[in-house]
């Protein structure tokens, strides 16, 4: 899918109106902009552009372009009625899309946690080593205490 700006061209001018939109004649169309064209490198003679709107919010917008003929109410009323089942879709597979995405970025977080504690790990793992303990209480070491108790294991 294409992403186009708020404002820009018909499918933006639906997105911030949230009202559908037609014409017939596309290219002489004031709202029609042809960046979308010479990128695609498609020529667009008819548009019929439905905006996506779930929970009263506009999430995308659908455009059906180059209908032999013209687009008339039936087309319309095709779009009112599959539309909200599309924008159902939409925003499924955008939260899907968004979902995978967290996944993958707490996996990555769970890798560079998993080498940190790998890492203080080893070290702690020395430190107690080399040091003796004689109290039962939860351990703080110093590097004092630490040193002195090497010292003893010379």
């Amino acid at each position: 899918p294409l992403e186009i700006p708020p404002g820009r061209g018909i499918a933006g001018h639906v997105a911030i109106t949230g009202a559908c939109y037609m014409t017939n004649s596309a290219r002489t169309d004031p709202r029609f902009d042809g960046e979308v064209d010479r990128v695609t490198n498609y020529e667009s003679r008819n548009i019929l552009a439905y905006p996506l709107t779930h929970k009263d919010r506009t999430v995308g917008v659908v455009e059906l372009i180059n209908k032999e003929g013209d687009f008339g109410r039936e087309d319309l009323d095709a779009m009112e009625y599959f539309g909200p089942q599309i924008a159902i879709f939409f925003v499924k597979y955008k939260g899907e899309e968004r979902q995978q995405q967290l996944t993958s970025e707490m996996m990555q977080m769970e890798k560079l946690a998993a080498v940190g504690r790998l890492a203080s790990g080893v070290s702690a793992r020395d430190m107690v080593a080399s040091c003796n303990w004689t109290t039962a209480s939860w351990p703080m070491i110093s590097a004092s205490s630490c040193s002195a108790a090497s010292e003893k294991l010379k």
